[in-house]
């Protein structure tokens, strides 16, 4: 599984790209700041889901019936 500080990085690095894409491309973002709004949900979402996969020891599989993934 990933460490701590990597789990944090990349929630980091996902929040501030949520952010900037949002920033860049819709108005309404702008207004009251929505765009920093998205990047920390984004943020603490991501982590969140990390660290309950690390915290059950979970594997991650492609189980699905696609035959490119088989």
């Amino acid at each position: 599984m990933f460490a701590t500080q990597d789990i944090l990085v990349f929630s980091a690095i996902a929040g501030v790209l949520a952010s900037a894409v949002l920033w860049a491309t819709w108005q309404w973002a702008r207004r009251r700041r929505r765009f920093l709004i998205a990047g920390v949900t984004t943020f603490v979402g991501m982590a969140a889901w990390n660290f309950t996969l690390n915290a059950t020891q979970a594997v991650p599989k492609s189980d699905v019936d696609a035959p490119s993934f088989a």
